[in-house]
């Protein structure tokens, strides 16, 4: 097991110091930092299928009833 020795300051002054530096920057560059959207290559030249899933299961409601009616009919 290992031993935990009582620090009263954790950081050093020179931690410290560099720790407030690197949060001033970061506040400045939170400020100048504008997010741009990407341009999605894939999506560019694609066309978009809303109806795709309804025409998918009417295809396969048919295929279905054309053969259990090929069955059936025997």
């Amino acid at each position: 097991m290992a031993l935990f020795v009582r620090q009263e300051n954790s950081r050093t002054e020179l931690q410290e110091r560099l720790a407030t530096e690197l949060q001033e920057k970061l506040k400045q560059e939170r400020s100048s930092i504008e997010y741009e959207k990407p341009v999605n290559s894939i999506e560019h030249d694609t066309s978009e299928s809303r109806n795709l899933g309804a025409i998918v299961v009417m295809i396969t409601a048919v295929v279905i009833l054309g053969i259990a009616y090929l069955l059936l009919s025997r």
